[in-house]
């Protein structure tokens, strides 16, 4: 299931998995962690907090139209996108807004929202695409 606030998408997810994640001045001098996440979209991995929450928690992943990236065609997992944030998803809608464009995503019958800026080539209704999300670009809100 996922809910829009505003633009932002969230997906209810849980934690299948926690990795030590980068530290050091870009992780603002504090430990992160990777968590693997079970969602309605596929497996993905975000980055949170240490200690951050536990295998087995249910938590809420949150991603803006922003941190999506679609690229045409099928999955392909390259440029920056990490495997794991690599899904499938077909075109429901494009709203072209001048300097961006809003694309509306059907990923396995969970609804996506992504927003290109600049467009020019934008995908049409029915197309096929690939979209990923950097681990960093996933926040994680605890439920409870």
């Amino acid at each position: 299931m996922a809910e829009f606030l505003g633009e932002t998408t969230f997906l209810a997810a849980g934690v299948t998995g926690v990795r030590e994640g980068p530290r050091g001045p870009a992780a603002g001098g504090a430990g992160r962690v990777l968590l693997d996440l079970a969602t309605p979209v596929g497996p993905l991995v975000a980055a949170s907090d240490a200690p951050g929450p536990g295998v087995g928690q249910r938590v809420t992943c949150s991603i803006r139209p922003e941190a999506v990236r679609v690229e045409p065609g099928p999955v392909r997992g390259g440029a920056g996108a990490t495997a794991a944030n690599a899904i499938r998803a077909r075109v429901v809608e494009t709203t072209y807004l001048g300097e961006s464009a809003l694309v509306l995503l059907d990923a396995g019958g969970t609804l996506l929202r992504a927003s290109i800026p600049n467009p020019s080539d934008l995908p049409g209704a029915g197309e096929e695409v690939g979209v990923s999300a950097s681990p960093e670009d996933i926040a994680v809100l605890r439920e409870g």
